[in-house]
């Protein structure tokens, strides 16, 4: 087995990705979605924007690391297919950037801005958000076809990070963000299974 197959740091980011978006999908599940100056303002936002933060972060290193175990059996389709969930969730860690940063200090001066009609959630911000999130998801299609045809570390942990990423990048639909709550939490544990297995293949 290579050495980079078996270096601890990619599957245990994995796992910290896992609990920690899961856990940030979990403390959004007082809100409706993220419009409102309400939103930004509970108590639950910032900290969980923090943990939106680093599992971003973490998940950058732990797709490496899936590439790493890939790009052997893959080929030449490993690269594109981890470039992809790369910047994608990269552009989710600029997604709690921008709530961290920006959200706050409108809800305190320009709550309308917030609105769900409001430019934050309309025009060329959501063409932003799409793009992240259509982006992260196609990553995640795309690595998850590949883990399958060619290294099934674990079935279980590689299908809920399909279905999870799926259902979290979903368009928001209104009175539905249970589905992105769901989406979440089921792409943590994915994350969470595919590192450990990862983990104790390389041990």
């Amino acid at each position: 087995m290579k050495k980079s197959l078996i270096n601890p740091m990619f599957p245990t980011s994995l796992i910290a990705s896992g609990l920690l978006i899961a856990a940030f999908w979990l403390l959004t599940y007082p809100f409706e979605g993220f419009a409102g100056a309400e939103v930004s303002t509970h108590a639950l936002f910032i900290p969980g924007q923090y943990l939106h933060l680093i599992g971003a972060i973490m998940g950058v290193v732990g797709y490496f690391g899936l590439y790493l175990t890939l790009r052997d059996s893959a080929g030449g389709l490993a690269f594109p297919a981890a470039f992809i969930a790369i910047v994608g969730m990269t552009l989710f860690a600029a997604d709690a950037v921008i709530a961290l940063v920006i959200f706050p200090t409108l809800a305190a001066h320009a709550p309308s801005l917030l609105d769900a009609a409001g430019p934050m959630f309309t025009g060329r911000v959501l063409m932003f958000y799409i793009i992240c999130y259509a982006t992260h998801m196609t990553g995640i299609v795309l690595l998850s076809a590949l883990m399958l045809l060619y290294n099934r570390v674990t079935i279980t942990g590689i299908c809920a990070f399909l279905l999870g990423g799926i259902a979290m990048n979903l368009p928001p639909i209104p009175g539905m963000h249970w589905i992105a709550i769901l989406g979440g939490v089921l792409f943590g544990f994915g994350l969470l299974m595919i590192g450990l297995a990862l983990l104790k293949r390389g041990q």
